[in-house]
């Protein structure tokens, strides 16, 4: 079951285009970015402000292009 839910997250960050956010913090709650900018805690605080009964989670997006390799098995 925990595999599942992994691997459905990876298929959210596959799906999702990511260009525009380029260089940027991400807060996703669910399968929704929720706030961006270039401050890690100013994008979190948004986040919880947003949503305050969930529990975000902060990614950075890198600037270049990124290779994204899952390996099921």
């Amino acid at each position: 079951m925990v595999r599942q839910v992994g691997l459905k997250k990876k298929r959210f960050f596959v799906a999702i285009d990511f260009s525009r956010y380029k260089g940027r913090y991400v807060a996703v709650v669910g399968r929704r970015v929720v706030a961006s900018g270039t401050n890690a805690k100013q994008v979190w605080l948004e986040a919880k402000r947003k949503n305050p009964t969930a529990r975000p989670e902060l990614h950075k997006v890198p600037k270049g292009e990124t290779l994204v390799l899952i390996i099921c098995g």
